[in-house]
């Protein structure tokens, strides 16, 4: 009976070290978590400080242009003077376009290789 105690009581002891060392792990995990989560936030509140300094810059130019686009400009009369350049469309666009014929080693058309340069070498001879 003694035995058996001592058994069990060393049986106890190695799951309370078993059990201690996984609460050492888990507490280990969160610090590193914890640690990450800080340098992300601080990441995130530089980020906001930079974006609120551009927005302090950027803040009077968007009130001026809010405030200019509600008024028309002038017409100029030197841009509806000038000529439209654009190029015009022909009649070529409204054909068919041509059919090419495509080398193949197959007889049969329909089950040819399409692929113009599929016959081609890549290397040239000596």
């Amino acid at each position: 009976t003694t035995a058996r105690q001592a058994r069990m009581q060393q049986a106890y002891e190695d799951r309370i070290s078993a059990l201690r060392a996984q609460v050492d792990r888990i507490t280990s995990r969160q610090l590193l978590d914890q640690q990450l989560m800080e340098t992300k936030v601080s990441e995130l509140l530089q980020r906001q400080t930079q974006l609120s300094q551009r927005h302090g810059r950027l803040g009077p130019l968007l009130q001026r242009a809010e405030n200019d686009a509600g008024t028309v400009p002038a017409d100029d009369p030197a841009a509806a003077a000038k000529t439209d350049k654009r190029a015009e469309v022909t009649g070529s666009i409204n054909q068919p376009a041509q059919t090419y014929a495509v080398a193949s080693l197959g007889a049969d058309l329909g089950t040819a290789d399409t692929r113009p340069f599929s016959l081609w070498s890549t290397r040239t001879d000596p």
